[in-house]
């Protein structure tokens, strides 16, 4: 149950995660002198939510996509969750521009990328004349 608990407090962005620790004599339970530990899960949450944005994103809803992940930099993490969080939300503007006939924004977000995205580039180009 503490698990189900645990998974729930992940899964629900308004639940902060805290665990209490102390001097535990046996296997039973902390007796005293018990201290509230704050949990940071928000790097946890964010590799959960990545995951589910995949299946959004097989089905084109970069908008959404994008709007969740500007939520979710409104929390702490660490430098490397955010700066691919942040990247991630780039390329989905860009292809929400795309999808929106905004052609020469959606290039020029993607063209910092043209190593990963040349195909899409070249499309973008080919349409742009």
């Amino acid at each position: 149950m503490a698990v189900a608990v645990a998974l729930m407090g992940i899964m629900t962005p308004q639940w902060e995660l805290s665990l209490n620790i102390g001097p535990r004599q046996d296997l039973i339970s902390v007796r005293s002198g018990d201290t509230p530990v704050d949990i940071d899960k928000w790097s946890i949450f964010c590799q959960n939510q990545t995951y589910l944005f995949k299946g959004l994103l097989d089905n084109y809803h970069y908008d959404f996509v994008v709007s969740s992940i500007s939520g979710m930099l409104l929390k702490p993490l660490d430098k490397s969750s955010r700066d691919k969080l942040l990247e991630a939300r780039v390329i989905c503007e860009a292809f929400d521009l795309w999808d929106k006939f905004n052609h020469p924004e959606a290039l020029e977000l993607l063209e910092p990328y043209g190593s990963r995205f040349s195909s899409h580039i070249i499309n973008l180009k080919k349409i742009l004349g």
